[in-house]
């Protein structure tokens, strides 16, 4: 499944040293989807894919990534270059 990625949950919202709590978007069939950072990451390694898209319609994809301390965590993936766009979104209600 390819799903957009268009909120994040993260508290506090400004701390970049805390991780993205949740990720939801719209569903393909209708409705919302939410999910917590650890069901992303699994449904990424499952096959599915992720992504978000900017003001100007471009896609940037989700991958996983490792922090120094062996965290893994998501980040977006544009043009072959790492982003950070995800702590842009607006949180998920």
């Amino acid at each position: 499944m390819d799903l957009r990625v268009d909120c994040i949950n993260k508290q506090p919202r400004q701390n970049t040293h805390e991780a993205i709590q949740y990720l939801g978007g719209p569903h393909p069939n209708g409705g919302r989807w939410r999910g917590s950072l650890a069901e992303v990451i699994a449904w990424i390694r499952q096959g599915h894919t992720f992504y978000t898209v900017d003001a100007y319609g471009r896609r940037a994809e989700l991958r996983i990534n490792r922090s120094a301390s062996g965290n893994e965590y998501v980040q977006t993936v544009a043009d072959n270059t790492w982003t950070n766009n995800l702590l842009a979104l607006p949180e998920c209600v």
